[in-house]
């Protein structure tokens, strides 16, 4: 996945390094302290100063006719902090030209939403030196007290925080860690067929065949081809994943140039011939996919917790239909199922960055670690006492407005209206608020089914400025070679010869270089 998002990003560096020295001398100014340093009372008393807040309108509130102004959290925000805020809101449509359109001049907002980690004109690091956004080091401990004391708790926070040259950039949100994505089966199906819910590849034949047999499923298992490519669940059992990932001795490694990666190849090949894998997983949908479990044409699929498992169970054809999620696929009874695909780190990519040109840094800074002291932590996940939350025991614990809005909102867009719990910011995601949000006993038995062990998955590393550009050339060409490759092989319409060819056409290819090149970012990860 990583590799994916470079290749998009590099296209546009260019653009991005042209807005560098653009434009009028940037004219920065320092922290001098007004509020004082270390740990503060909120709200706070300002001279009426506003802040800039750039950052896309959550697609939530978008799809409420909301604006941010109209929400019930920005307006109890406003109080809590003491902080007025003009918020400039793109939509998701408008976003990447308005983002781009921000670094042709230096009127830059005072708080900028970015995917700083993997900004086009050199990551976090290329961002500061060239003037856009404050390098926060110098700052944080004494005007972000709560985030400096949240990122010092957690030691791989802490260190996916940081750029390449060992900076702090942004406020960021720290992530829940619940399983929300796998794979899951007709529940009563399996009933009516007197199986097990299936654990190893054998099992899961078994029960694919009897999909086939006695229920007549025209595709037992279906899902898109990101699912079979760069979201794997079937590719985990064999040790393998379309990307790079850490092997058993703690180095980079990429799949398709692993024996482990024909092997998967060749069971996927032979569930297609069997009719026991949707021969059109290459071409698959994910609403297609949907119709096939709802009319009966398939029995099992891999998707999330609200877009798969929910949207199906609300979507159900009678009362008789039911999902139940099953655990990763491993090869033998008993061993313990391991993600090799995607990145793991405790903050997200997504930050927010204070403009090197901004008047008011200490005040957005203040503003902003908020979120992250006990009282922010509690009203960004829960919102207001009495309102949308209730203490329980001593546990916040959501309100009938939340779980049963009085006006048939859904969950999500009650939690839209009133806190950010549905979406990353300056605050810790809880797994307690996010497990508060999925309440169909399916769904809560699938976070219960897909917990794997993720020490082989990447973690939250970055790349310098020249490696991003390095790799993401090497990548791009590898990446649609293995591509094809492995969909011709899968359609019938490569040889296995050809399989067998690609690791040393990958080392034709550079891969040795791009291997190299995210060793030595995982080398500085790990310190």
């Amino acid at each position: 996945m990583i590799r994916r998002i470079l290749t998009v990003l590099v296209a546009v560096a260019m653009c991005f390094s042209m807005f560098a020295g653009c434009g009028d001398e940037v004219t920065t100014s320092e922290i001098t302290g007004i509020y004082g340093k270390g740990e503060i009372t909120y709200p706070l008393q300002t001279n009426g100063e506003e802040l800039e807040f750039f950052a896309p309108i959550a697609s939530g509130v978008a799809k409420l006719g909301m604006t941010v102004d109209e929400t019930e959290f920005r307006k109890e925000l406003e109080k809590r902090t003491g902080v007025k805020v003009k918020y400039i809101t793109p939509s998701s449509a408008q976003w990447d030209e308005q983002f781009n359109l921000l670094f042709s001049s230096n009127d830059l907002p005072d708080i900028i939403q970015g995917d700083w980690r993997n900004y086009a004109g050199g990551g976090a690091d290329g961002v500061i030196d060239s003037g856009f956004i404050t390098d926060l080091t110098p700052y944080l401990e004494d005007y972000a007290p709560n985030l400096w004391k949240r990122l010092h708790a957690d030691e791989a926070a802490e260190r996916s925080a940081k750029s390449p040259k060992g900076r702090y950039y942004s406020f960021y949100s720290f992530s829940h860690d619940v399983p929300c994505y796998g794979p899951y089966l007709r529940a009563d199906w399996l009933k009516e067929l007197n199986l097990e819910v299936p654990e190893t590849l054998e099992e899961w034949e078994t029960v694919l065949a009897a999909f086939r047999d006695k229920k007549g499923a025209d595709a037992p298992l279906a899902f898109g081809w990101s699912k079979f490519y760069t979201m794997g669940v079937f590719e985990t059992a064999f040790d393998t994943t379309s990307s790079i990932y850490v092997d058993d001795n703690g180095k980079i490694a990429f799949g398709p140039a692993t024996s482990n990666w024909k092997d998967y190849m060749l069971k996927m090949k032979e569930w297609v011939d069997k009719g026991l894998l949707d021969k059109n997983v290459v071409t698959t949908e994910n609403d297609a996919l949907n119709a096939y479990l709802l009319t009966g044409e398939t029995g099992a699929a891999i998707g999330w917790l609200a877009s798969g498992i929910g949207a199906m169970m609300t979507a159900k054809p009678d009362d008789s239909f039911d999902l139940i999620g099953a655990p990763y696929p491993v090869i033998n009874k008993g061993d313990t199922p391991s993600r090799y695909g995607g990145t793991k780190s405790p903050i997200g990519n997504t930050g927010l960055a204070i403009a090197s040109t901004s008047d008011n840094k200490e005040l957005a800074m203040r503003f902003l670690d908020y979120g992250y002291s006990d009282e922010g932590d509690l009203f960004y996940n829960y919102g207001i006492e009495g309102v949308s939350y209730e203490m329980v025991d001593g546990t916040p614990k959501y309100t009938d407005l939340i779980l049963k809005n009085p006006d048939g909102l859904a969950i999500t867009d009650a939690l839209n209206i009133y806190t950010h719990a549905t979406a990353g910011g300056p605050y810790l995601m809880h797994n307690e608020t996010y497990l508060e949000q999925i309440v169909m006993p399916q769904q809560i038995a699938c976070t219960e089914a897909w917990g794997t062990d993720d020490s082989h998955m990447i973690p939250g590393m970055t790349l310098t400025s020249e490696e991003r550009t390095e790799y993401a050339n090497i990548m791009t060409e590898i990446d649609t070679y293995v591509g094809e490759v492995t969909a011709g092989f899968i359609c019938g319409q490569k040889d296995i010869s050809e399989v067998d060819a690609m690791p040393a056409k990958l080392k034709q290819m550079g891969l040795d270089r791009a291997l190299e090149i995210q060793q030595a970012a995982l080398d500085r990860y790990n310190g």
